[in-house]
């Protein structure tokens, strides 16, 4: 069946009830249809035929049929039939169901329902009611002419007499009588709840007449008669309603048309919708709505996803989808495709599966072009996100992804932003033994150029060029400057004049000062001294000399550590 109408809840209600709502569904070939922005039309109908149709709205995939709706309050105690027409934007109308229809009941509220004190009755009290309006008939007719006497029978060797005739009937007055060639095509038509029936297969046969009540639905037999009928007394009330009796024995299996059935064995088409309570198995795979598999022990697996593939030629399901039983904390389930397999959002992972199956993939970028080569393709119409370390609920501190604009990205949560690890533009990663490693002894060859600051040994390696040493006032130099280079301080102060024993030449500044005073001896002719750099200072001096002409030389080419 193409179309079906499911009923979601109760399919009764009550007359006045305004509260009540039935909810349906409309179902097309197995998929249940969103019917948001169509119009819906319910038709409504009983045995005596059509009797009006009312505007209907859904919230997406339920319909609701509202009682508070003038036209569903109107309706009388009655089992009533239900179809639903759908129209679409274009005009086109889709009718649920294809086969019959959906039923719904309108039940009797107590303003319907005549009150009646009744007294209770018992199955003897029924009896003795019939025996008195039995005998009371009885004393009312007359009583039958006789028979006519039976023709002779045939004489016998032994010249019996013939049979007596046929015995005439015992009343005259068998409008209560009626008259069935069997029990089971008895009907009730003319009657009244609690009239008592005597019923016979022949009218003149009221000796072996019985006696039945008619309770509005049915006969219940009361007793085998014999002798005359009585009148049909009054109806009396009706008695409570008694315990339900025990259950009455299985009946004889009944004849079956195995043309309207579903054998256990052989090939058969079975049409219309059928709803099973149980679990529907085929060749022993679960085919439902949703994926079922029972896994009864620990530590065991059971495949959850099967596929029969002809290229195989076996006619056998292959596991593609494989569930494994684990603690606690949680299971595991395998996804195969017993060669390549694909995981993606939207249509990106079909796109790339269409073209490796039909060759029309760049071989360079996937070098594959066939299914069975064993390779996992993610892909997805945006991003693919690693998130790990999520079982206490959702947290944005392990979350990586990658995507179009950066070739690899991490969240920082701290700061609410995505920060490029790996960008796309940055070519091919280095191999780990190629690089230089922050610990370990390693071998690097080569020239490497540093833009920053290297630090070795707790000393930066770094060159400040050379720079000029300040000279004191009156004091003039052939050559003045300092130079820091990798941790180390050069000095050169050549043909320096203008200074006697005991004054200052230069001021090195502070960061090429000494942390100890340092003292160089020098000589020029016949003069001679000490020059030294001061440590707290930085000036550089003439001491421990016998120079008193301005016009004597200085000179001093040194190094030392930086401070």
């Amino acid at each position: 069946m193409s179309k079906i109408l499911k009923q979601l809840n109760d399919d009764q209600n009550k007359v006045a009830d305004t509260n009540g709502i039935m909810k349906l569904q409309a179902w097309e070939y197995g998929v249940v249809q969103d019917l948001t922005n169509k119009k819906i039309t319910a038709t409504i109908a009983n045995a005596s035929g059509f009797l009006f149709d009312i505007d209907l709205v859904s919230n997406g995939t339920e319909i609701d049929l509202d009682f508070k709706d003038s036209q569903l309050q109107q309706l009388t105690p009655d089992t009533y039939y239900l179809e639903i027409k759908v129209t679409d934007a274009d005009g086109d109308i889709s009718v649920f169901p294809t086969e019959g229809y959906a039923t719904f009941k309108i039940n009797k509220n107590l303003h319907a329902t005549e009150g009646a004190i009744v007294p209770q009755i018992t199955f003897d009290n029924v009896i003795q009611a019939v025996d008195e309006k039995v005998n009371h008939y009885i004393s009312t007719i007359a009583k039958g002419d006789k028979g006519d006497t039976g023709p002779k029978g045939d004489k016998g060797n032994t010249g019996d007499r013939g049979p007596q005739g046929i015995q005439g009937v015992a009343g005259k007055d068998f409008s209560i009588v009626k008259t069935f060639p069997s029990v089971a095509k008895m009907t009730g038509d003319g009657l009244s709840d609690g009239d008592f029936v005597m019923v016979s297969s022949d009218v003149e046969d009221v000796d072996n007449a019985k006696l039945y009540i008619w309770n509005g639905k049915q006969f219940n037999f009361i007793s085998d008669l014999s002798g005359s009928q009585g009148i049909k007394g009054e109806t009396g009330p009706q008695g409570v309603k008694g315990d339900t009796g025990p259950q009455g024995p299985k009946g004889d299996t009944g004849v079956v048309d195995y043309t309207k059935t579903v054998n256990t064995t052989g090939d058969q088409t079975v049409a219309g919708a059928k709803t099973f309570s149980d679990k529907l198995t085929v060749n022993g795979i679960s085919q439902a709505e949703w994926l079922y598999k029972h896994v009864s022990t620990n530590n065991s697996s059971a495949n959850f996803l099967e596929v029969i593939d002809d290229s195989y030629g076996d006619n056998k399901p292959h596991p593609i989808g494989t569930y494994y039983t684990g603690k606690p904390d949680g299971s595991g389930v395998t996804i195969t495709g017993n060669g390549m397999t694909g995981i993606g959002g939207g249509e990106s992972i079909n796109s790339t599966f269409n073209a490796i199956k039909s060759g029309t993939s760049d071989t360079t970028a996937l070098p594959f072009t066939t299914m069975n080569a064993e390779h996992l393709i993610l892909s997805s119409d945006n991003g693919i996100y690693f998130m790990s370390g999520q079982q206490s609920g959702i947290r944005y501190d392990g979350i990586w992804r990658i995507n179009g604009a950066g070739y690899i990205d991490k969240y920082d949560a701290t700061n609410s932003k995505w920060v490029n690890i790996i960008s796309n533009t940055s070519g091919a990663l280095a191999q780990d033994a190629s690089v230089v490693h922050n610990s370990g002894n390693e071998s690097v060859t080569g020239n490497k150029t540093f833009t920053g600051t290297v630090t070795a040994g707790g000393t930066a390696l770094t060159d400040t060029g050379w720079k000029t040493i300040p000279l004191l006032s009156g004091m003039s130099a052939v050559t003045n400057r300092y130079r820091i280079l990798n941790g180390v301080v050069y000095v050169q102060l050549i043909q320096v004049q203008g200074a006697t024993n005991g004054q200052d030449l230069a001021t090195l500044p502070a960061e090429a000062a000494p942390d100890v005073d340092l003292f160089f001896p020098w000589k020029t002719g016949d003069f001679s001294g000490n020059l030294m750099i001061h440590k707290s200072t930085g000036k550089v001096g003439v001491t421990a000399g016998n120079a008193s002409d301005k016009t004597v030389t200085y000179s001093m080419v040194t190094s030392y550590p930086a401070v």
